[in-house]
């Protein structure tokens, strides 16, 4: 639950208000996936940079998270990865382009500071 009201909320602030139609499919995609990334990143106890490298990599997605995602008690989130991973590569860039200004703020050295996740990795 935790990690569903995350992703809504970092969606939330890069989404324009009244959006409709396609958006509010592509919105309803990056978070069910984004929300997979972040639960597995609890699970596996990795950071929001991880988070990153996943959505950026499929294949270290496949690799990694789907090791981490088993452990959890609610199924839906290895479903929802599974389906993103499985996607054509033009859906899964659509989801992917829909959560990455969410991310945006861990490519600056002083959000990632404030974050805790350390100037050096940047």
């Amino acid at each position: 639950m935790t990690a569903g009201e995350r992703a809504a909320d970092m969606l939330a602030a890069t989404t324009r208000a009244g959006s409709s139609g396609d958006r509010e499919f592509w919105d309803a995609q990056g978070r069910r996936v984004l929300a997979a990334l972040l639960h597995a990143a609890a699970l596996g106890e990795k950071s929001m940079r991880d988070v990153l490298g996943w959505l950026s990599d499929p294949e270290a997605a496949s690799r990694e998270v789907t090791v981490l995602l088993p452990r959890s008690p609610e199924p839906a989130f290895e479903l929802d990865l599974g389906q993103f991973l499985g996607t054509n590569d033009r859906t899964r860039s659509s989801i992917t382009s829909t959560i990455m200004p969410a991310l945006g703020w861990l490519t600056s050295p002083a959000a990632s500071s404030a974050a805790g996740l350390g100037e050096e990795q940047a």
